[in-house]
């Protein structure tokens, strides 16, 4: 496993009308390329409702947009 980074990283989270309905800081996250993934994370969804969100992972070199669909 070879190590990408080490640093802070932000993960925002929007819904599908562009507003931030949550933003995670990490300061010291430790990112490397094992098994091809990036990054990996988790957050609780308690507070979010059935749908499409948009997720962006970024840091001090780097950014990432992904959609996610959350169904309880």
């Amino acid at each position: 496993c070879e190590v990408i980074e080490l640093g802070k990283h932000k993960v925002e989270i929007y819904n599908l009308n562009g507003e931030i309905i949550k933003s995670i800081q990490f300061e010291h996250a430790l990112i490397t390329n094992t098994n091809n993934r990036i990054y990996d994370f988790t957050f609780n969804i308690d507070d979010f409702a059935n749908g499409m969100y948009i997720v962006r992972f970024s840091s001090q070199n780097r950014s990432k947009i992904s959609k996610i669909t959350i169904i309880k």
